[in-house]
C-alpha cells in the first residue's frame, strides 16, 4: 500500500515523538536530572534491613525520590519510577522496613534498627545535594 507524502510525515512524526516520550528518562522532571546510588548503615557499621527505605524530598519542587535497601544496605534512588533523580538539594530520612500490625500496635523488628530520628524529614537533619553525572550518599545512622 502507497502512503501520500502527508501520511509518511504524519507517521514518520509519531514515531519521531514515541521515540523521544520512550528515550528520554527524566522528561517528565522539571529540571537536569543525575544518578544516586549509596548505602545506609548504622553506627557499628552494619548496613540497615532490606527493603528500609531512603526517602529524598527535592528542596525546590517537593518531588519525592525513593531508594529502597537491600541485604547490604545499598539503593539506587528514583523518581517517578525512573532511575534519574532531580539536581539540587534534599531533605533525607529513612523509613524501616515493614508495617506495624494494626491490631497489637506492635512494630516490625527492622523498625528498632533504624533510630526513630531518622523516621522524619523534619527529624533527621539529613541533607544530600546532588550534582551532575553519578552521585555517591552514605549515611551512617547514629543514635
Amino acid at each position: 500500500m502507497r502512503r501520500s507524502p502527508s501520511q509518511r510525515n504524519f507517521l514518520l512524526g509519531l514515531m519521531w515523538l514515541t521515540g523521544v516520550l520512550i528515550g528520554c528518562g527524566g522528561a517528565d522532571l522539571p529540571g537536569d536530572t543525575a544518578y544516586l546510588t549509596g548505602k545506609v548503615t548504622k553506627a557499628d557499621g552494619t548496613p540497615v534491613p532490606a527493603g528500609c527505605a531512603l526517602i529524598l524530598i527535592h528542596r525546590e519542587t517537593g518531588i519525592v525520590a525513593l531508594g529502597l535497601t537491600d541485604a547490604s544496605g545499598e539503593f539506587q534512588a528514583r523518581m517517578r519510577d525512573q532511575p534519574r533523580i532531580l539536581q539540587g538539594e534534599y531533605a533525607v530520612n529513612v523509613t524501616p522496613a515493614g508495617e506495624p500490625d494494626e491490631d497489637s500496635g506492635k512494630l516490625p523488628p527492622a523498625w528498632s534498627e533504624v533510630p526513630k530520628k531518622y523516621w522524619s524529614p523534619e527529624t533527621s537533619g539529613e541533607t544530600v545535594t546532588i550534582g551532575p553525572g553519578n552521585n555517591r550518599y552514605e549515611l551512617v545512622l547514629e543514635e
